[in-house]
């Protein structure tokens, strides 16, 4: 070989990909870039959750957000659970409350699924304002969270998904109910739509198992979300048998099965509220008061107290033209005016989609699969509608029957739920995964200019105003003095009972001060 020739190259051994070793680090790339990412999306989520309770993460051990009323009973369930778990975890329904009386936990939400977590928090700080307040930040990004999840799995988009948690999470709704931490407690809802679609898509046990232990977790963490749960999985089951019928047998069967598991996993802390039923049968709301706090078609319309930072006026209006003033708080249910208007853009478009099939490959019967998925929130928001009326049209005595009324019947401790109007939190989450649809399913150039103006406006109408954040009371010497004594502590009844059977509203704060306060001692 002379000097000038260069050698050649070793020949690669036959069968060997000289490419390979490139791709595999190309594809390593990808994958880190990919978790750095989720990871970003991750803590946008979490500033959601510090955003839509500002400025409680300055002041998480030492605020309650909005006032001392619910918000220090959610402290004493938190606190309670830590102290039972670590001193007699076989009374743990047997709260220091009404002591004798047996299950005093079960007079109210267990959210174990949320305080058991965060105990070991209550046990190295002693802190149960801090451990409730994280919770409390956790639920609400969550939420966003997962949302972002299931739309991103009906996608492939990030950036539609990150839109639909947002506009989700930092509904006007939501944001108002930062005091209701069981009404928020409903983020594993979509993720059990998660794992009904992948089942219609790949019906298997692993798939049918996840979505039982996601059902039967929900009602550890709240029972109200477990209504809320219930109804969103009835919503798709009839999509399903709609849309498939035949075909649907092989995922109807593994969902059975998921909803059979959940009953088991639901179990052990659903028998307290069955056994009470059993000890107090009279224990109930009675219909006027489930009446009460029933919404109205016009309560979709109705805006809640806590105006946005930059809507005040149009919130203003739609508060005075359109809220029935009973139980006025529980059912303030607007949507928002960008994820309206952005919802309403996207049933235009689905109706454009309809005969054409230029934006998805089509079903076997010709119609896109964004436009047969989003078919599938507009039968869940209808049904979450009608359920959120409650059990008679028009929340009045004479109305019509409707569909809640059965519903309440059919699940354990069923017409212990007082608020049928929060099963309305479906209606927004289904509108913003329409929504997330369509903007995946449009042109780039479209789906850029939509989200461009969408992200900016969203975050502007949604930036809550500051919450005003109260102490809660300060724990007395005899109350710490209490905690090395034995025996019961005497705490006479506080809440004014009207005439009209009503209760002084003022009043009601004076009892959550007397179970926060009890947290000092844990004594009966």
């Amino acid at each position: 070989m002379s000097r000038t020739e260069a050698p050649s190259a070793p020949s690669a051994p036959s069968g060997v990909d000289p490419a390979a070793p490139r791709r595999a680090r190309r594809a390593r790339g990808e994958g880190a870039r990919s978790v750095r990412v989720e990871l970003f999306v991750v803590a946008f989520f979490i500033g959601v959750g510090v955003l839509a309770t500002w400025p409680l993460a300055l002041h998480l051990g030492t605020r309650t957000p909005a006032d001392i009323g619910d918000p220090l009973e959610n402290i004493w369930i938190f606190d309670w659970a830590a102290h039972a778990l670590a001193h007699n975890p076989r009374d743990l329904f047997d709260a220091n409350m009404f002591s004798p009386e047996p299950l005093t936990l079960a007079y109210a939400e267990n959210m174990l699924g949320l305080s058991v977590p965060v105990a070991p928090l209550i046990w190295l700080t002693g802190d149960p304002a801090l451990a409730t307040n994280v919770a409390l930040i956790a639920v609400y990004a969550l939420g966003g969270w997962s949302t972002y999840l299931l739309a991103r799995d009906l996608t492939g988009q990030r950036c539609p998904a990150v839109l639909a948690g947002l506009l989700f999470t930092m509904g006007p709704y939501r944001l108002s109910q930062p005091a209701h931490l069981h009404v928020l407690a409903v983020y594993l809802t979509p993720l059990v739509l998660l794992l009904a679609f992948r089942l219609r898509r790949a019906p298997s046990l692993r798939l049918a198992t996840l979505l039982g232990l996601a059902v039967g977790l929900q009602a550890w963490t709240s029972l109200t979300g477990a209504l809320v749960t219930a109804v969103a999985v009835g919503a798709w089951l009839l999509w399903l048998l709609a849309r498939e019928r035949r075909a649907a047998a092989a995922t109807l069967g593994y969902t059975c099965a998921g909803l059979v598991l959940a009953g088991l996993v639901a179990f052990p802390v659903s028998l307290p509220y069955l056994r009470l039923r059993e000890i107090h049968p009279e224990f109930e709301h009675p219909e006027d008061a489930v009446l009460e706090f029933s919404a109205t078609p016009s309560s979709y319309l109705s805006t809640p107290d806590r105006t946005m930072l930059v809507s005040d006026s149009p919130y203003d209006r739609f508060r005075a033209r359109f809220t029935d003033e009973r139980g006025a708080w529980e059912k303030r249910l607007f949507p928002g005016l960008v994820l309206s208007l952005a919802f309403i853009a996207s049933l235009v478009a689905l109706r454009r989609a309809l005969p054409s099939r230029r934006r998805a490959p089509p079903e076997p019967g010709g119609t896109p699969r964004w436009v047969v998925e989003a078919s599938s929130f507009l039968v869940l928001g209808v049904v979450a509608f009608v359920v959120s009326l409650g059990p008679k049209w028009g929340a009045r005595d004479g109305g019509a029957p409707l569909p809640f009324a059965l519903l309440a019947e059919v699940l354990p401790a069923g017409n212990l739920s007082r608020v049928p109007a929060r099963v309305g939190t479906l209606v927004p989450l289904a509108m913003a995964l329409v929504v997330a649809l369509a903007v995946a399913a449009a042109t780039p150039r479209a789906r850029r200019a939509a989200l461009a103006v969408a992200f900016p406006l969203a975050l502007l109408e949604l930036a809550p105003a500051p919450w005003r954040l109260p102490a809660p009371p300060a724990r007395t010497a005899a109350h710490e003095a209490v905690a090395a004594t034995t025996g019961f502590v005497v705490g006479l009844p506080t809440t004014e009972i009207l005439p009209d059977a009503g209760v002084d509203a003022s009043t009601v704060p004076l009892d959550t001060i007397h179970l926060y306060l009890s947290t000092a001692h844990h004594r009966p």
